[in-house]
């Protein structure tokens, strides 16, 4: 009948779809190279070992900046300078700050009191702290990650050992409940997939890029030559942009996981995540409302259909809808982490595909409603935002 004939296309398209997308992704989970497993083989004497500067943005982070600040100071790195920029934070972002470098001199405070036009926040925060950098390398990372005391001087063993001109590290997630862990998961798999991680060192797919707020360390030279953060000062997805502007300059970039050498609770439970991607789902898309829609169609496509069609398809069709779940179902178990069920995690990929199409939904919806984003106490009109797409 027809309606078969139309199922079993629909089921093969989804296969190939749910293949092309899970397999690349699924091989580098499991194949991703760890910080941890870095060959130092790099002993500078204290006098002679590179300058890194390490830029701390944080507004209203008073929660997490101590801790955070703590374990930058006890890096084993000798010649290491962090600067924590303070941005117009309104709670105690800013004495703690203060406090922590009263103590310790590897530690120098900025206070930004207003927000130049044509900047975001955090780009903007950025560029102050690298304005004042005296390293060679500039390590950007976010004001609630923590960092074992080896993370920093492996880093740079590894960019050294690889020649590398940029090196961005997936931070360990501090998880919480299962829909919170399966959230997290699962968005590490459309972020492996956008920035299709296994190509990221070929100077041949300039589309192929990666920044990762957590952990963006750059050659000072090479992150002067793009411009610095001038060139992203209107951009949510700095961090991606960043490697963006490092990969078609001709820099060489790299990627690797991080954990556990540097870990966050990104964010709270399902909502969390949800609600923590209002600023970023529609930026994602560049503003783009019709790749917005196709995103969220197809993640919908890809979560609902193949467990309708197991449902309603005749029997010999089945086997065709089953393995194009079982690839979704692979891909999102390849991320889950060493304490969890990887089955458990996996079997939540249709309800994830429903929730992340759903965040880049509201994220879309919100952003047009209001004409702009709302990030950390400052609106950003849209128009702004768009022009200033790198």
């Amino acid at each position: 009948m027809w309606w078969e004939a139309i199922a079993l296309v629909v089921g093969l398209a989804g296969l190939a779809i749910g293949l092309a997308l899970g397999v690349p992704v699924w091989v580098s989970l499991r194949s991703a190279r760890h910080l941890g497993d870095t060959r130092t083989g790099i002993d500078f004497p204290a006098a002679d070992a590179p300058c890194i500067s390490v830029i701390v943005p944080a507004c209203n982070e008073a929660a997490m900046i101590r801790p955070c600040l703590a374990s930058l100071i006890a890096q084993d790195h000798p010649n290491l300078e962090i600067i924590a920029v303070n941005d117009r934070s309104t709670d105690d972002t800013g004495p703690i700050m203060d406090a922590v470098a009263a103590e310790h001199a590897r530690v120098r405070v900025l206070h930004v009191a207003d927000l130049p036009d044509g900047w975001i926040g955090k780009n903007h925060a950025n560029q102050v702290g690298a304005a004042v950098a005296r390293g060679e390398w500039l390590l950007f990372t976010d004001g609630d990650i923590v960092f074992e005391p080896d993370a920093v001087r492996l880093g740079l063993a590894h960019v050294l050992n690889e020649n590398l001109d940029h090196l961005a590290l997936f931070p360990g997630m501090t998880r919480g409940g299962y829909w919170e862990a399966a959230a997290i998961c699962f968005f590490g798999c459309l972020f492996v997939a956008k920035c299709k991680s296994w190509l990221i060192r070929d100077p041949n797919h300039p589309d192929s890029f990666c920044g990762v707020g957590a952990f963006n360390l750059v050659r000072a030279a090479a992150y002067q030559a793009i411009g610095g953060h001038g060139r992203l000062a209107l951009e949510v997805c700095d961090d991606m942009k960043l490697g963006k502007l490092l990969k078609r300059a001709g820099f060489v970039s790299d990627i690797m996981s991080g954990a556990p050498k540097i870990r966050v609770r990104w964010h709270v439970g399902l909502r969390g995540v949800i609600t923590g991607l209002e600023k970023n789902g529609f930026a994602g898309t560049d503003y783009s409302l019709p790749r917005a829609l196709y995103g969220v169609a197809m993640l919908t496509f890809l979560g609902v259909v193949p467990v309708l069609g197991i449902v309603l398809v005749p029997p010999w069709i089945k086997p065709v809808y089953g393995a194009w779940l079982a690839s979704g179902v692979g891909m999102l178990a390849a991320a889950a982490p060493p304490d969890r069920s990887r089955l458990a995690i996996g079997l939540s990929y249709p309800l994830m595909c429903l929730a992340l199409g759903y965040a880049v939904a509201r994220s879309t919806f919100l952003t047009l409603a209001r004409g702009g984003i709302y990030w950390r106490g400052t609106f950003y009109p849209l128009t702004r935002l768009r022009a200033g797409v790198v």
